[in-house]
């Protein structure tokens, strides 16, 4: 008998490999009971746990090289506050997050830079 998603993820916890943006688009469910006696914010931390995937410092390192090999100018910066983006992108929470659709890394998507 086929299973409901919900049934299988009932008892999941994530792994080193789970992929941050699955675990936190797909995993809560804020109508089973188990999920509501824990708050969003504890799913927001587990998904903070998981690590950035070896594939992705190798698609990083190969982005870089591309850009520097056709003379683009790159800086690096750093906020020195709280940088909100993606606020208003569907989300099982209130509100979410920009995350890499392949890797689970969060991004800045272009067109959120103005300027």
């Amino acid at each position: 008998m086929p299973r409901s998603r919900r049934n299988v993820l009932q008892n999941a916890t994530s792994q080193a490999t789970t992929h941050a943006g699955l675990w936190l688009d797909k995993y809560y469910d804020a109508s089973s009971e188990t999920e509501k006696s824990k708050p969003p914010h504890e799913l927001v931390k587990q998904v903070a746990k998981i690590n950035v995937p070896p594939s992705y410092l190798l698609f990083y390192n190969r982005w870089v090289k591309n850009l520097q090999r056709a003379n683009a100018q790159m800086r690096i910066a750093r906020v020195n506050t709280r940088l909100a983006i993606n606020l208003g992108t569907e989300s099982v929470l209130e509100t979410s997050i920009a995350l890499h659709h392949t890797y689970g890394v969060p991004y800045i998507p272009g067109s959120a830079l103005k300027g």
